[in-house]
């Protein structure tokens, strides 16, 4: 820990520098200089044009929240039409 009482009265840390030398210690089991983040939950999907151009969109979906695959009307420029987009994985 630190003690306050090794800096002189004109050098006393701000809450700012205490703050930040508690908040740069290093977390057991993580690597050095590395705090815990949460994870990303959502993947990448490509979706699939029905009309077989071979157009597709990327988007970001979450398993947890929409467990089905999707399925958009969306515009294929190709055919130049809105026609539905099915999900496939991206590889």
């Amino acid at each position: 820990m630190l003690d306050i009482s090794l800096f002189p009265s004109y050098l006393a840390p701000t809450n700012f520098i205490v703050t930040q030398l508690f908040y740069n210690q290093e977390i057991p089991g993580t690597s050095p200089g590395i705090g815990i983040m949460a994870k990303r939950d959502a993947m990448l999907i490509k979706l699939v044009s029905t009309a077989g151009t071979g157009f597709y969109y990327v988007k970001r979906r979450n398993p947890k929240r929409y467990p089905n695959k999707l399925a958009f009307t969306k515009y294929d420029p190709v055919v130049r039409k809105h026609v539905e987009f099915k999900e496939e994985k991206l590889k």
